[in-house]
């Protein structure tokens, strides 16, 4: 009886650490699967917002006025 009980919680332990891992690689493909789209998505952004603005030193000084 307690042979049996003993069994039956290390086939509890068991299930429960293989569920914890079937979850924890489902986060992971879905962190993974997250991160590829947004790299993505940055890069395809970046490609259609066209060059880069150009810093002009002069518009940020006040113009002379009498």
């Amino acid at each position: 009886m307690i042979i049996g009980l003993f069994k039956e919680l290390v086939g509890w332990f068991v299930s429960l650490t293989e569920v914890a891992a079937f979850l924890a690689a489902i986060l992971l493909i879905g962190l993974v699967a997250g991160t590829t789209g947004f790299w993505m998505l940055s890069r395809c952004a970046r490609k259609l917002s066209g060059p880069p603005a150009e810093f002009d030193p002069n518009q940020d000084e006040p113009e002379d006025q009498p």
